[in-house]
């Protein structure tokens, strides 16, 4: 791999780590109702599951895949913790009528996208 694949590699990688999505919207809303901590374990099942990936791809993907999965696990794992920290610390200071407003609307874009990959055949 060269350094210019693996630089494009990384931007890539972070651009998609950090663009929230199932994942960091589950570690937001439990960090928002139930404190940092509730957030983190699920970034630590998360990256449970990406450590078994990466244990099966060992088995019979090349250097430069597992190479990549490795780094993109490092980014994942330091954007979805940063989102638990925060999200946390937002929690602190928010009511729970807010809190459950912001839970009903992540969940609308979520279903809302859902019915747009749907309507669109995608």
């Amino acid at each position: 791999m060269t350094t210019d694949s693996l630089i494009a590699f990384l931007l890539a990688a972070t651009a998609l780590a950090l663009v929230p999505g199932p994942t960091v919207t589950v570690i937001i809303a439990n960090s928002l109702k139930h404190g940092p901590r509730a957030g983190l374990l699920n970034v630590l099942g998360t990256q449970a599951g990406v450590v078994i990936w990466l244990a099966i791809a060992a088995l019979g993907l090349g250097a430069a895949i597992k190479v990549m999965g490795v780094w993109f696990a490092g980014i994942a794992v330091t954007g979805d913790t940063a989102y638990a920290l925060l999200a946390g610390k937002a929690g602190a200071f928010l009511s729970q009528k807010r809190i459950r407003g912001i839970e009903i609307i992540s969940g609308s874009c979520l279903v809302g996208g859902a019915a747009w990959m749907v309507l669109k055949g995608k």
